[in-house]
C-alpha cells in the first residue's frame, strides 16, 4: 500500500502538468483580435452599431451587382473604421447572408517581412462579433510551406485581415476562413496554389487601401488607374505596379485579379470615390 501511494501521486502530478499544458496549447489555437479598441470598437454592441451607421450611409450611394453577373471577389480597405469604414460598407453591402460558405482573404504584410505568403498557426480567428473557424482547405495550403510559411500567433500583429472580418461577419453571417498574409510572392505561383480551392461557394477578398498620403486628385487618378487595370486585365500595368509605387498594400493580391480563376478569365465591374462615397460602374 505504501509503494502504491507515491506512484499514484506521481501519476496524478504528471497528468495535471500534461493537462495544464494541453489547455494552454488549446488557447493558442485561436487568434485573438489585436486591433479591437483602436482600429474599431472592442465592444460588440458598439461595433455592430458602428457598422450599422456606416451601412445606412453607404446605402445612399450603393453599388449594384449587374443582374447577369455573379459576385466572385471584393477589394476592401483595412484602415481604421473612422477612415475607411464607409468604403468598406460600400463593398460589404453587396453581400447576402450565407451567400458564401468560404472566404479566401488576402491581406498585405505590414510587420514581419514575409518573403512569399504566410498563414497564422491557429485554428480560428476571434473578433468581438464571434469566432470564425478556418476552413479545412487551409490545411492543404499549410502542406506547401515553400509558398505559405507558418506564422506563430505570438508574431501575428497584422491588421489587414483582422479589420475586414467584422464586416464579413455582419453581412455574410456564418462562413469559414482561409486567411493569407501576402508578402512578395510570384503571382503566378500563388494563383496556381489557390485556384484549386476557389469554387462557387468561395468569396475572394483582397484587403488593400489602394493609396496613402496622396492629394485628392492624385488619389482619384491612381485609384481609377488601378480599377481600369483590373477591369481590362492589363498585365503590363500589373508588372509596372510591382516595380513602381502603386496601390498601397495588396498589389500582389490585386494581381490575382489579372489571373484566371479556375481556368476562366473573370471580368470585373467596380469603382469608388473615397471622398464622396459615389460608386461607378
Amino acid at each position: 500500500m505504501r509503494s502504491f501511494i507515491p506512484s499514484f501521486v506521481i501519476f496524478l502530478a504528471v497528468n495535471l502538468i500534461i493537462g495544464s499544458n494541453c489547455q494552454w496549447a488549446g488557447a493558442d489555437t485561436v487568434r485573438q483580435p489585436v486591433r479591437a479598441g483602436s482600429f474599431y470598437p472592442a465592444d460588440p454592441t458598439e461595433l455592430s452599431q458602428m457598422i450599422d451607421r456606416l451601412t445606412r450611409k453607404a446605402q445612399k450611394t450603393r453599388l449594384r451587382t449587374p443582374a447577369d453577373k455573379s459576385l466572385k471577389a471584393l477589394v476592401m480597405p483595412h484602415a481604421g473604421y473612422i477612415y475607411s469604414g464607409w468604403t468598406a460598407a460600400h463593398a460589404a453591402i453587396v453581400l447576402k447572408q450565407n451567400q458564401f460558405t468560404k472566404v479566401l482573404l488576402l491581406g498585405p504584410d505590414h510587420f514581419v517581412g514575409i518573403r512569399k505568403s504566410a498563414i497564422c498557426d491557429v485554428d480560428a480567428y476571434q473578433t468581438p462579433l464571434g469566432l470564425i473557424k478556418l476552413h479545412r482547405d487551409t490545411a492543404n495550403l499549410r502542406r506547401q510551406p515553400e509558398m505559405f510559411q507558418p506564422l506563430p500567433v505570438s508574431r501575428d500583429q497584422e491588421h489587414s485581415l483582422e479589420v475586414i472580418l467584422p464586416f464579413l461577419q455582419t453581412y455574410l453571417g456564418s462562413f469559414e476562413l482561409m486567411p493569407i498574409i501576402v508578402g512578395r510572392p510570384d503571382v503566378g505561383s500563388l494563383a496556381t496554389a489557390l485556384n484549386p480551392y476557389i469554387n462557387d461557394d468561395t468569396l475572394l477578398v483582397v484587403s488593400s487601401d489602394l493609396s496613402h498620403y496622396l492629394g485628392y486628385s492624385e488619389a482619384v487618378a491612381l485609384d481609377r488607374d488601378t480599377v481600369n487595370g483590373i477591369l481590362n486585365l492589363d498585365t503590363a500595368k500589373q508588372r509596372r505596379y510591382r516595380r513602381e509605387p502603386g496601390p498601397c498594400g495588396g498589389i500582389y493580391g490585386h494581381c490575382l485579379f489579372w489571373r484566371p480563376i479556375n481556368g476562366k478569365q473573370t471580368r470585373f465591374k467596380c469603382g469608388f470615390n473615397r471622398r464622396t462615397g459615389a460608386g461607378s460602374g
